[in-house]
């Protein structure tokens, strides 16, 4: 196999091997995208997907030097970008997750934005200085924001 083809290939090991690790994660009644366990939860879906696309490396007996570079940027890119293909794709994620779960995950996080550490985080937010969440402010009466966790269910 060529070294640009193993390189697309590990690419979307690393972007499958998240869906596989939320889906497990769903299923073991572990799925909170966002709220107070988002951090352990993501790197809960890094480790998972890493281990996935060594444990596939090693199956396929692939030797290209580029793979676990590809297989890592998949993995990253899976694990803060996914919310916005369950937000374009809602049917197919109630038919293989569940119902609760989608609307979990549509309700808590924003269309087109990078979800990092539970907060939803769009191009405008960053070009803005924004933090995810809080509106706009003047700087002269600002109050402290008031820190709001996400109550999330279990579902299952």
């Amino acid at each position: 196999m060529s070294a640009p083809l193993l390189t697309i290939l590990a690419f979307m090991i690393g972007l499958s091997a998240v869906v596989l690790a939320r889906y497990l994660r769903f299923n073991f009644g572990v799925d909170t995208v966002t709220g107070e366990t988002a951090d352990t939860m993501m790197l809960a879906d890094i480790g998972i997907g890493v281990a996935i696309g060594i444990l596939v490396k090693i199956v396929l007996r692939i030797r290209s030097p580029k793979y676990y570079s590809a297989m890592i940027v998949g993995v990253l890119l899976s694990v803060v970008m996914m919310h916005n293909v369950v937000h374009s794709s809602p049917e197919l994620f109630r038919t293989y997750f569940s119902p609760e779960w989608t609307q979990m995950v549509v309700e808590n996080t924003k269309p087109n934005s990078v979800l990092f550490r539970g907060e939803s985080y769009s191009a405008q937010d960053m070009s803005s200085g924004q933090v995810a969440g809080e509106g706009a402010q003047s700087n002269e009466a600002a109050e402290p924001a008031e820190v709001k966790v996400n109550q999330l269910p279990q579902v299952r």
